[in-house]
């Protein structure tokens, strides 16, 4: 990946932080242009650096991810945020998705597939690990009272719930299409569709009505 991507680490451990800063900054294009060790701070050194993508833990004094990551999303839309927690809990997952993150990964995955979550949400999709795909998909009794079940007025088709599959297992575009052997251009035409089709605007909505209505 030829393109810069500079990058906070929002933390309250400072091993954390020092020791993403060390495994990224050997990347020659990657950058890391700051670090906070709460949502407060992060927001204060929001005022003098723009990073393109924020590192972001949930669990913080002060302020916690989830409030930053609404106020940061508000204030900053075009900047993503990549949530980096311990947490793998469907509600606290969906919740944060909701204040407007871009991805969720977890603190065990390898540096090279936190470099890999950090180049898909920069090319603007969303990036999720293999077990918060699955906490995503397991349905629960939640999912069955937010939204109640309908009939869908234009019928996905076999290729529509191919994608979707593939989406719920976490995969991006440019997986699905090495996967179904169509093109990133046309798996993303599928995603857009099949959003409009189900009345969603997130992959976590996507997956949430797609588990409602049995199709998954």
């Amino acid at each position: 990946m030829e393109k810069q991507i500079s990058i906070m680490i929002v933390d309250d451990h400072q091993l954390i932080r020092d020791g993403i800063t060390t495994r990224l900054s050997s990347l020659p294009y990657i950058n890391i242009i700051g670090q906070a060790d709460n949502g407060k701070n992060a927001l204060e050194k929001l005022k003098t650096i723009h990073p393109d993508i924020i590192l972001m833990d949930i669990e913080m004094p002060i302020m916690n991810g989830f409030e930053a990551t609404q106020k940061i999303a508000s204030l900053y839309p075009s900047i993503k945020i990549l949530i980096l927690s311990t947490y793998d809990e469907k509600s606290i997952i969906l919740k944060v998705l909701k204040e407007g993150a871009s991805g969720y990964i977890l603190k065990n995955i390898k540096i090279e597939e936190l470099v890999q979550a950090i180049e898909t949400v920069m090319s603007g999709e969303q990036y999720f690990s293999n077990e918060i795909s699955l906490a995503l998909a397991k349905p629960s009794a939640d999912d069955f009272l937010q939204k109640p079940l309908q009939k869908i007025n234009n019928p996905l088709s076999n290729r529509e719930l191919e994608v979707l599959q593939q989406i719920s297992l976490g995969l991006s575009n440019t997986q699905i299409s090495k996967e179904l052997f169509i093109s990133a251009k046309t798996v993303n035409t599928h995603r857009t569709n099949l959003m409009k089709k189900l009345d969603v605007h997130n992959v976590a909505e996507l997956i949430r009505t797609a588990i409602q209505l049995q199709l998954i």
